[in-house]
């Protein structure tokens, strides 16, 4: 048996500061204390997972803010050692999730209910940790307000530099072309990705020899990232394993964990209107200023469809939306179309690092804003007027459209499109529905039928008055065929509209307009009918132009979002109204025609029967005059 002696050197006489005196055993073994009664055996496995990925936590933000200060003083070589030494300890956080990971669905579901709404989502070192490495989103402080002296060193980490920043202020200190606006900013502010930047870093890598300390610093800093977003990955995955797709304790998807963070977004916001019966581009691009130009569709597959008159975009620079938090810088463009209708588009950046909460709540008030429709009709009337040149049949139409797309270029993790889709959390989004409570499954299958992916990193959602479009490669084809479907039922709808009023207009014409003793040599409908088959082939060229501002040659991905499109919004319900209604106008006018040409042959008739009365008396008086 391998016994080992006891050795005389070792100290019996405890008397002083022992092993469990210095660790405080009595106070941190005494920590888990299970809710669950009586005590689930496993529920001891799940405080001491989090209990130590606390204590791993502790000691990087500690080692990460003296990383901070060292590149403060200028020091990058110390902070070399303490970055590697924070790269074990992430390596030691990834690993330990495979002790998590024996816990089954079953065994978790045994004792969570005691966790009532505890969650992840609230470890404010977590969120010290995000700050420090700059993943800055002032509200998600309020998740710690009831501690005002936790809240208060959460904000002064979100108002300092993060490592990052510290990293580019000592590059500019030190000779490198770091512009003013990125060494001197609003640290609460996420970082913004600054073509200058890139360039001194290309420089460095290009010249290793001569830079190598920004270059191991460099290396370092993308050595902390990707581990961390393994972490938060390997996280996603066990929670997933154990409690599938249940919501989270906190409120969180029960698909992912961790929520999604969107690192590059734009909201746009679209109101169409109708403007005039036609409008001249050509003329128009002359009478605008040199910023106008016409949509051209660039994506790949963008060949198979064809625009016969692109409508014309004019840029309006940037404005202020009022909305509840404050005013919110927009871009603004509008767009004309030929067929009339007139759009404009207010682009909102979303903040860097803002997750779908938030992003929830900001669509919900951009969704039919009455302050994006006062903005969008206050940029409309100069628009009008300018244009008025090459406007034929000018009026404005007191209905409008309204469209919301969320348009997303980078997520944090860069999820596959099937990885997004799966996310609960996008139906309430698509709808605007802050209450975080669960949707129904049917619900949810409704909003987010319309999918569409080319690529595994790209998807299409689109639902009736919004849509979530995940498109890594910035391309912007398929707003602009959203848009473009958005103004085609519009126009439908202005055109059913104005079918109804004069089908109302000409019925009551048809009443006033009784036949009277002199109706059998003219028709009182003649005038009428004329007026019904101008009106007639008129909306028919009007209905063309409409139904041509975007036509399909091949079935291609493009092609195949835009037919959904139509579906979704029911443009073909409308359409059909319309061709229901020009039918019915055809047969209005066929009867009109029906009566006047039965006026003409009794007309006719009349005449013939007057000539051949005069040709008798003619005959008779000549008979008698002989």
């Amino acid at each position: 048996m391998n016994k080992r002696e006891f050795e005389q050197s070792i100290h019996v006489d405890l008397a002083g500061i022992t092993y469990a005196d210095y660790l405080r055993l009595d106070r941190l073994l005494s920590a888990q204390e299970p809710r669950s009664k009586p005590a689930h055996h496993d529920e001891l496995l799940f405080i001491i997972q989090h209990q130590t990925s606390e204590l791993w936590m502790k000691l990087m933000i500690h080692e990460l803010q003296s990383v901070g200060e060292h590149i403060k003083a200028d020091r990058l070589e110390p902070s070399f050692k303490i970055l590697a030494r924070v790269g074990q300890i992430q390596r030691i956080l990834f690993e330990q999730w495979s002790v998590l990971e024996t816990l089954t669905p079953s065994e978790y579901l045994a004792f969570r209910g005691v966790l009532g709404h505890a969650s992840g989502l609230q470890s404010y070192q977590y969120r010290a940790l995000e700050f420090l490495l700059g993943n800055k989103d002032a509200q998600m402080l309020g998740l710690h307000r009831q501690d005002p002296k936790l809240y208060d060193w959460l904000r002064s980490l979100l108002e300092a530099p993060s490592i990052y920043d510290e990293f580019l202020r000592y590059l500019q200190r030190h000779g490198h072309d770091i512009p003013p606006e990125v060494a001197q900013r609003d640290w609460s502010q996420p970082y913004e990705r600054n073509p200058a930047v890139v360039k001194v870093f290309r420089r460095i890598y290009e010249n290793t020899d001569r830079y190598w300390d920004e270059y191991e610093m460099c290396e370092k800093l993308v050595d902390v990232e990707e581990r961390f977003l393994l972490w938060r990955f390997r996280h996603m995955k066990t929670v997933q394993r154990i409690i599938g797709y249940k919501q989270g304790t906190g409120g969180s998807s029960g698909r992912m964990s961790s929520p999604l963070v969107f690192r590059k977004a734009s909201i746009f916001c679209y109101r169409i209107f109708d403007i005039a019966d036609e409008i001249e581009l050509e003329r128009a691009q002359k009478v605008l200023s040199a910023d106008a130009r016409r949509l051209r569709l660039s994506r790949e597959g963008s060949q198979y469809l064809e625009l016969p008159n692109p409508p014309l975009a004019i840029e309006l620079g940037k404005k202020s939306l009022s909305l509840r938090d404050g005013p919110r810088a927009v871009d603004a463009v509008a767009r004309v179309f030929d067929h009339g209708g007139a759009s404009v588009i207010l682009k909102a950046l979303v903040a860097p690092g803002l997750e779908i909460e938030p992003l929830i709540a900001l669509a919900d008030e951009l969704y039919d804003s009455q302050a994006v429709d006062k903005l969008c009709l206050e940029l409309l009337e100069p628009l009008r007027r300018v244009l008025a040149p090459a406007i034929q049949g000018a009026h404005l139409w007191d209905q409008s459209e309204s469209y919301t797309v969320i348009f997303v270029e980078r997520i944090d993790g860069d999820p596959t499109a099937k990885e997004i889709e799966d996310r609960v959390e996008l139906a309430r989004l698509l709808l605007g529905e802050v209450e975080n409570q669960p949707l129904s499954e049917y619900e949810r299958k409704e909003v987010t039928q319309h999918r569409f992916s080319y690529r595994e990193t790209d998807l299409v959602i689109v639902d009736w008055n919004s849509a979530f479009v995940y498109e890594p490669s910035g391309s912007l084809d398929i707003p602009d065929i959203l848009e473009i479907c958005n103004a085609q039922l519009l126009e439908f709808r202005f055109y059913d509209n104005l079918l109804d009023a004069n089908i109302r207009r000409i019925y009551a014409e048809v009443q006033r307009k009784r036949r009277s003793w002199y109706s059998i040599l003219r028709s009182p409908y003649s005038l009428l009918a004329r007026r019904v088959l101008a009106m007639n082939l008129e909306m028919s060229e009007f209905v063309e132009r409409v139904e041509t501002s975007l036509k399909i040659i091949a079935d291609f991905y493009l092609a195949k979002v835009y037919e959904a499109s139509l579906r979704r919004l029911r443009i073909p319900a409308w359409q059909a109204s319309v061709t229901r209604k020009q039918q019915m106008l055809a047969q209005v006018y066929q009867l009109l025609k029906g009566d006047v040409d039965i006026n003409r042959s009794l007309t006719l008739e009349f005449t013939i029967v007057v000539l051949i009365v005069t040709e008798l008396v003619l005959g008779v008086v000549s008979i008698l005059s002989r």
